[in-house]
């Protein structure tokens, strides 16, 4: 057999395009197999990263209960002397600060001051057992809407990534009067305005009640109960399509005041009133708040046409989301869990998140 040579040596045969073209292929193939790897990879840390926040969060609540005989109220205010805005003291999450290895930053704050006279360093420190690593807005978010005002907390804050269980019954409400907690019925969560649940509280036990679940900052937001179009009236710029976020200093919901100025805002709570993820699916928008300051005595759920509503729990996890039971263990709930609007035959879903509904739940979904 005969072989060609030149000056250097013998001339070897080099891949034809079409070979190239297969090499390519198949490399093409393999990255295309490996990239869904390894992000369900990340979405599985950042989902355990979750659960572990999710379980410091709980274990401090019992730590604040071992300590004070209940749960931390859900939100604070001054005795009623100066008017409505400046009574609006913070969150669960402030109290639970010393309980969480935090001590240092709760000393940083005046306990007794509205959390808009708190500092603005206090405002930007990041909690790292607040925030879930799978939210999609930066860790720090500034409101143009604050600016403005000049207040010292200033416009720029940290965000939460956890609601707290406000129940079936999504009333910003007081009971009796100004500064009393609002009655606990058959549809109420742990959590409300100076809420003082105890152990003894939960009936319907603490291995099947949410305390906390995730109120994911980021997505879309709409106006109201049912909402299904965005709104472009949020915190931030003018023009901006307004997105869930609340501060684990500020919390709360958006008072009727700011409302009425154009701000919305998705707030601190978690209801079970409208389906878990509603919003974090692509054309669906995460519910705001709503807080009318004149009717801080009407509990009727929004439902039962009630003046005020909060915000639906949501992750940015597929599928479902995170959420820490009463009695210390955080569990994940699918999106499709059973769930209805009928106050009179509640889903799975609103029985998890009722103190003493009544209802028999058999395993967690």
């Amino acid at each position: 057999m005969c072989q060609r040579f030149n000056k250097q040596g013998p001339v070897r045969p080099g891949f034809t395009l079409v070979e190239l073209l297969v090499v390519i292929a198949i490399i093409g193939i393999l990255v295309g197999l490996l990239i869904p790897a390894v992000q369900a990879a990340r979405e599985a840390a950042r989902r355990t990263q979750c659960i572990n926040n999710m379980k410091q969060i709980v274990l401090s609540m019992h730590n604040y209960h071992d300590t004070k005989k209940q749960f931390p109220p859900g939100y604070r205010f001054t005795k009623p002397t100066t008017g409505l805005s400046s009574e609006a003291l913070g969150p669960m999450e402030l109290e639970l600060l010393p309980f969480a290895e935090q001590g240092n930053l709760k000393n940083a704050t005046n306990p007794e001051m509205p959390w808009f006279m708190q500092s603005a360093e206090v405002a930007q420190t990041p909690v790292p057992m607040f925030r879930c690593p799978s939210d999609s807005v930066e860790p720090t978010v500034k409101w143009d809407f604050m600016t403005p005002t000049g207040v010292p907390v200033g416009d720029t804050y940290t965000h939460s990534s956890y609601a707290s269980s406000i129940g079936f019954n999504d009333a910003l409400s007081f009971g009796g009067f100004y500064g009393a907690p609002r009655v606990v019925d058959h549809n109420a969560g742990v959590f409300a305005f100076e809420s003082r649940t105890r152990f003894a509280t939960i009936t319907d036990g603490t291995s099947n009640t949410f305390a906390i679940g995730e109120g994911a900052s980021g997505l879309l937001i709409g106006t109201g109960i049912g909402c299904t179009e965005g709104v472009y009236a949020s915190g931030g710029a003018a023009g901006v399509p307004g997105t869930s976020f609340h501060s684990w200093l500020i919390g709360g919901s958006c008072p009727s005041d700011f409302y009425g100025g154009g701000l919305r805002y998705t707030g601190q709570w978690g209801s079970t009133v409208e389906p878990l993820n509603k919003g974090a699916r692509r054309g669906e928008f995460v519910t705001d708040s709503f807080w009318d300051v004149n009717a801080t005595l009407d509990s009727r759920a929004s439902w039962e046409g009630g003046p005020h509503w909060t915000s639906n729990f949501r992750s940015q996890h597929p599928t479902g989301a995170n959420f820490g039971f009463c009695d210390g263990s955080v569990s994940w709930i699918n999106e499709n869990i059973d769930f209805s609007s009928d106050p009179n035959d509640k889903g799975v879903y609103q029985a998890y998140s009722t103190v003493r509904g009544g209802e028999v739940i058999i395993g967690r979904n």
